[in-house]
């Protein structure tokens, strides 16, 4: 599930991205921003439109803000009264660098190719808060927009609070080498509600498809 580190506001006005519904969702209110764009005068309010931020510079943040941004560009033949230069896709992320699940050299050319097709970065930063047609980032800066989508952190299923088992600080469920839950004999776990070691690195592994 999202986990929007008690922010109630950032979770109340932001797109979850979890799921093929969320995705649909994102979609189709991205159409719609640009319908009602495409008849609204050059204004803050048009911008705020044709804004869209998305929280989180991991795998999925990455990979939605770069498909986001071919999505909309390619919408422009169908408007002809957006520019290209009024599209905007912000990506949002609290480290150095985008993808720490990959190289520091594939990061930087992922970062790289994305920036080229109109993709902004900006790092070293997170969001703060949310209301309505506003994301506050915690520099102080503040970026109008219709549409935040929040990648930036993820936690196990509630469920797995429920269980009588150790877990990390992320809530996940603590395995050994070969995913057994120590202390509970017959019980495994995997996948996302699993903090399991990398056998190569001695870090826990991402919660990704890759890892699975």
């Amino acid at each position: 599930v999202s986990n929007y580190l008690g922010m109630e506001q950032v979770k109340a006005n932001s797109f979850d991205f979890k799921s093929l519904g969320d995705a649909i969702r994102i979609r189709n209110h991205v159409i719609d921003l640009f319908e009602r764009a495409e008849d609204e005068p050059p204004s803050p309010t048009r911008q705020a439109m044709l804004t869209f931020v998305v929280a989180g510079g991991g795998f999925a943040g990455a990979e939605l803000a770069g498909a986001l941004n071919d999505f909309a560009r390619g919408m422009l033949a169908y408007y002809p009264n957006i520019t290209p230069d009024e599209v905007r896709v912000i990506l949002v992320h609290s480290r150095d660098r985008i993808l720490p699940e990959l190289s520091e050299e594939l990061a930087a050319y992922a970062l790289e190719r994305m920036a080229a097709r109109g993709v902004i970065f900006k790092l070293n930063v997170r969001v703060a808060d949310a209301r309505p047609g506003t994301v506050l980032l915690n520099n102080n800066e503040e970026i109008a927009t219709e549409t935040i989508v929040w990648t930036a952190g993820t936690a196990p299923n509630p469920l797995v609070q429920t269980l009588p088992v150790d877990r990390d600080k992320r809530g996940a469920v603590i395995v050994d080498a070969t995913l057994a839950v120590p202390q509970s004999p017959g019980l495994w776990a995997v996948g996302d509600c699993a903090a399991i070691t990398d056998a190569k690195t001695g870090q826990p592994c991402p919660p990704t498809a890759q890892f699975a």
